[in-house]
């Protein structure tokens, strides 16, 4: 006579229903998984889009410091041109301004490129003494 042992469920293996919801659960954590990596890429790309910008804008404030520490006195007036850094465009915009103290001169440096195809604008307001002179 042989005698068979109960069957527990551990020796059966596992019902289609268990790997089935096994599979839904991996495959949730997965999407969830690649849709936060999507996220991190896309800010990190912002961000290196961001700071190649900064360094855009203080390259060109101080050429135009610079520049206008040769002069008298700083000149109104706007001044812009593009620059390509990395395969992308920036356009870059100085405007320069009398304010109500004569001795003061407002500028607003302006930055716009493209990210997933939207236009993406920076501005930055400084405030400099009209005259160069013990400045």
């Amino acid at each position: 006579m042989t005698c068979k042992s109960p069957t527990t469920r551990w020796q059966r293996g596992f019902t289609l229903l268990e790997l089935m919801l096994a599979t839904v659960i991996l495959a949730t954590a997965l999407i969830a998984l690649s849709l936060a990596v999507s996220r991190c890429i896309r800010g990190f790309s912002a961000v290196k889009n961001l700071q190649i910008a900064l360094n855009i804008v203080e390259t060109k404030l101080v050429d135009w410091r610079l520049e206008n520490v040769k002069l008298d006195e700083v000149k109104t007036g706007l001044e812009e041109g593009d620059v390509t850094v990395g395969g992308r465009s920036y356009h870059w915009r100085n405007e320069v301004q009398s304010t109500d103290d004569p001795k003061i001169l407002k500028y607003e440096f302006t930055i716009r490129w493209n990210e997933g195809g939207s236009a993406i604008d920076r501005s930055f307001i400084g405030f400099v003494p009209r005259s160069t002179k013990n400045a």
